[in-house]
């Protein structure tokens, strides 16, 4: 009796001690006193396959034990008293060293049955307290450890512990032929139980892999799963979880990784998957090197969690901890607040892989509707073929990634995205990075009839301001982000950036390469295509190259009840800022622009700009080369590149007719004009106007063009002097046109000083007390220091600054009109019914033409480099009343010095031949 209670303790005490262990053991019974049949040696008797579980049975004619693990077990011998047993643990890289049990063969003496049985007994209670606790002792390090020395320290006490109940045994037995059977039945008493401990304790910790597998859950409560050795693993194997509820976190399976242990699910469904916290049917929490992977055709269909993760949701912490979704992992209409199909909060260095993920119809009422990722961590995350179609979410219809510290890679290949949708930003997709994160989208990826539109949940359209229908992007503190490849088709944002809309902030850079934008639009805002807000004070990066705008469009808001009434601005691309650029910087760079039958309700059909620098950087470069892209000068429409030199929120503080008022064609600050000829008709009596100007050169833009006639000096006597002789000559031939030219050498240039970029205007007192002339190089040059006060001081066409700008800015008159091509041979002309200003008696005059009203060029297209005005009298009265007009200016003059008249040096002539004529007859 005494010893059916020692093993029994024995075996109570040692499943207490095995309750943490995750391996399922079974006795089915103990050893039993009553009993006198002998204890046969153990031998393997089944090992039956079952899936990749292989379950190996060990069985004892009084004691039996199951142990569910995948290792193999060897039978070395089959010699009834030398059972030796080899354990291999499979997916240890150094195997189990076998250890061999043998029943020693001892010589006794030969006594009585009764003292044999007495002897027994004694040695039973006086070494089985001993045994007990050394045997306790070492199952626990061995369980803590999780070490092979540990199993076999526990061994090496089994087999002394043998040896010394043998070796007590022969000091009382005298007698060799009482060996019997009962002898060996005492004396293997003690061991089994030893036995079974030892072996128990064994497979506990070896143990590698754990199975649940082809079983159904219906109804049932969350399943948990904890992993916490690297040499550790489950696996959960064509399992069908239904209608699994969790009152915490985890519908289906709650699991936690640790220490580098491994989980994997495969070949599993969930269907109706609850929970009240995360993960409506997967809660998994990964750390310390622990990896789980989610793959094999795995299926999750109407699973929904209250905050984050409606499939799945996962928190990865650690270095080298690790979360897999692969092999055409399928999420179907699972919602929740944030990532409706599964939610990822990363951290600590952890990493995600989502290869060949599918989420259809999933719904996220906060961020990401179809898959979350929030990522505080420097490894590389990916996710390669993600397939995201109609999706929903406040933020990142289809998916949002948020990225913040370190300085991970983020990796987006083949990213799909089709008919998702969300009520604020980001339709398809939304990307939020900062501090030096870089991101890459790459491989053909596509965003197709995605949108952003209030309203989706109820809300009040009037108060909606969504934006990036097809992608938002926010490029913040150093981050890269690159979309290579990507084909955004039928995108639509109710306000901003119909296929994109991207904030560019200290010192973000984002580049867009082979990528295409066709037929996205925005409704009632700006940039149907793409709309950039940019810091140009923090050295900001926007870059396109071979990209394809087309067919974009941006409507006009015809809702005066929206937040946002300025709307209908640049059908391909609004770009914008705040900040000065600039443009030596070259990080703002449109050339591989390519726009084609782009629209815009109001202004930029393909391309709308609204910075303070946006003159200076059209004339950086060569004729708008950062600016233009494909855009061709004197071919393509004007109205297809607009700017106005403001800010973004100058801007949109703007009315209608203030734009209209300071925009201009872009072309207009890159195409200087060249001017190689100015002529002026003078005809009083000419109905379509008293003054004809006749201008030739290249580059005049039609509509924009304006000319500067303004006075270069006061004539010297010399030149007045040669005209004045010119004009004599010519008093009796009145129908001979009468030509005046300004200088004798009509092909030297005038150049006018410029003071702070203003425009040239040229003062009366200032220009007579500070005109010099430079005779080396036949140029004049002229301070300038007044300016007009307003824009009115234009309109006149005679001011109090001796300068005439037509047409003026009151829009009074017709523009100039221009014949030929902008890069070919043009001819200008316009006419002027105001004459009297045009003092071309006493002044000389130079022109200089503009595309925009601001910077005059003139020969060879050189800034401020004027041509001399030439000036034709045409009607017959106006040469007379000039020739009068010289005489009488000559008159004054000649009287200031006294001059012998020509009649009197005849009549001294005459005299003198008559006295000499006297004189030489009188002689003779």
């Amino acid at each position: 009796m005494h010893k059916s209670i020692i093993l029994m303790m024995l075996i109570i005490v040692h499943f207490i001690f095995c309750v943490n262990c995750h391996i399922v053991h079974h006795v089915n019974r103990a050893y039993n006193q009553g009993e006198t049949t002998e204890v046969l040696k153990p031998q393997r008797q089944t090992a039956q396959q079952k899936g990749s579980q292989l379950l190996t049975f060990f069985s004892y004619s009084n004691v039996t034990f199951i142990k569910n693990m995948k290792f193999t077990v060897y039978s070395n011998t089959d010699n009834e008293n030398s059972p030796n047993f080899l354990t291999r643990q499979k997916f240890d890289s150094h195997p189990l060293d076998h250890v061999t049990i043998q029943q020693n063969s001892v010589k006794y003496e030969e006594v009585d049955s009764i003292t044999l049985i007495q002897h027994d007994n004694e040695l039973t209670f006086e070494k089985a307290m001993h045994v007990l606790l050394r045997f306790i002792e070492q199952i626990s390090i061995a369980m803590r450890n999780s070490s092979i020395i540990n199993f076999i320290r526990i061994i090496y006490v089994a087999v002394p512990t043998r040896a010394i109940l043998i070796a007590f045994l022969p000091r009382r037995i005298i007698n060799y032929k009482y060996q019997s059977q009962q002898q060996k039945k005492n004396s293997n008493k003690l061991i089994i139980p030893l036995l079974i401990i030892t072996c128990h304790s064994i497979f506990e910790v070896s143990a590698v892999t754990n199975y649940l597998s082809n079983q159904e859950f219906d109804g049932k409560r969350s399943q948990s799963i904890i992993v916490n050795q690297s040499t550790d693993e489950f696996k959960v194997i064509n399992c069908s979880f239904r209608n699994c509820w969790n009152g915490a976190s985890g519908g289906a399976l709650n699991i936690r990784l640790s220490n580098g242990g491994k989980c994997w699910i495969l070949n599993t469904t969930f269907t109706n998957c609850n929970t009240t916290l995360d993960g409506g049917a997967i809660y998994a929490n990964i750390s310390s090197g622990a990896e789980l992977t989610i793959d094999g055709l795995c299926l999750f269909t109407d699973c929904h969690a209250q905050w984050s993760g409606g499939g799945v949701y996962a928190r990865i912490d650690g270095q080298s901890s690790k979360l897999l979704l692969e092999d055409y992992l399928k999420f179907e209409r699972c919602s929740c607040i944030q990532g409706g199909g599964t939610s990822i909060e990363n951290s600590n260095n952890g990493s995600c892989n989502i290869n060949k993920v599918s989420c259809i119809d999933c719904g996220g009422r906060n961020l990401g509707g179809g898959i979350y990722v929030g990522s505080i961590s420097e490894e590389i995350q990916k996710l390669n073929g993600t397939v995201l179609e109609r999706c929903h979410a406040d933020m990142g219809g289809g998916l949002e990634i948020s990225l913040s510290y370190g300085n991970p890679s983020v990796e987006l290949i083949s990213i799909t995205c089709i008919e998702c949708r969300a009520s604020n930003c980001g339709g398809g997709l939304v990307i939020a990075a900062d501090q030096g994160i870089q991101v890459i989208m790459h491989g053909q990826c596509s965003i197709q009839n995605c949108s952003s539109y209030y309203g989706y949940y109820g809300e009040d359209v009037t108060q909606g301001y969504c934006t990036g229908g097809g992608m938002e992007c926010f490029v913040l503190e150093q981050c890269f982000v690159e979309i290579n490849n990507a084909s955004f088709k039928n995108c639509f944002a109710y306000t901003e950036g119909g296929g994109l809309l991207a904030y560019i902030q200290s010192g973000g850079k984002l580049i867009i390469d082979q990528s295409s934008f066709y037929k996205c639009k925005c409704n009632e805002g700006n940039g149907g295509g793409i709309y950039t807000l940019i810091d140009f004070v923090t050295q900001c990066k926007f870059i396109i190259k071979d990209t394809l705008i087309q067919g974009c469009k941006a409507l006009n808001n015809t809702n005066s009840s929206l937040r946002y009434p300025e709307s209908g601005y640049g059908g391909g691309i609004f770009l914008t800022g705040s900040g000065d650029y600039d443009p030596s910087t070259n990080l703002i760079d449109l050339r591989g622009m390519k726009i084609y039958n782009n629209t815009a309700d109001k202004y930029g059909q393909s391309l709308y700009v609204a910075m303070t620098k946006v003159v200076e950087w059209c004339k950086y470069g060569i004729l708008g080369e950062y600016v233009k892209g494909n855009y061709s000068d004197g071919i393509s429409n004007k109205n297809e590149l607009i700017g106005i030199p403001v800010k973004y929120d100058i801007f949109n503080s703007r009315t209608q007719a203030q734009i209209i008022e300071q925009q201009k064609p872009l072309e207009c600050w890159w195409m200087f004009g060249i001017l190689k000829s100015a002529q002026v008709v003078v005809n009083v009596s000419n109905p379509d106007g008293k003054l004809i100007f006749h201008l030739e050169g290249q580059r005049l833009t039609p509509g924009y063009l304006n000319v500067k006639i303004f006075e270069l000096r006061d004539k010297t006597q010399e030149e007045i002097d040669q005209e004045q002789k010119q004009i004599k000559s010519n008093l009796n031939n009145i129908n001979l046109n009468f030509s005046k030219e300004n200088s004798p050498n009509n092909s030297k240039s005038y150049k006018h000083q410029i003071i702070n970029n203003n425009q040239i205007i040229i003062g009366k007192q200032k220009q007579q007390q500070e005109q010099s002339i430079n005779e080396s190089s036949n140029s004049i040059f002229i301070p300038i220091n007044s300016f007009p006060s307003s824009p009115n001081d234009n309109k006149l066409l005679q001011t109090e600054s001796n300068e005439i700008i037509y047409p003026p800015k009151d829009g009074s008159s017709s523009p100039i009109q221009i014949e030929g091509e902008i890069e070919n041979e043009q001819k200008a002309s316009f006419g002027m019914d105001e004459y009297e200003w045009l003092n071309y008696k006493q002044k000389l005059y130079g022109v200089l033409i503009s595309n925009d009203g601001e910077v005059f060029t003139g020969l060879n297209g050189s800034v401020n480099s004027a041509v001399p005005l030439k000036i034709t009298i045409e009607e017959e009265g106006q040469q007379e009343e000039e020739a009068q007009e010289l005489e009488q200016d000559i008159a004054p003059d000649t009287k200031e010095g006294y001059q012998f008249p020509y009649w009197g040096i005849i009549l001294i002539v005459v005299s003198v031949l008559i006295i000499a004529s006297i004189i030489i007859s009188i002689i003779i």
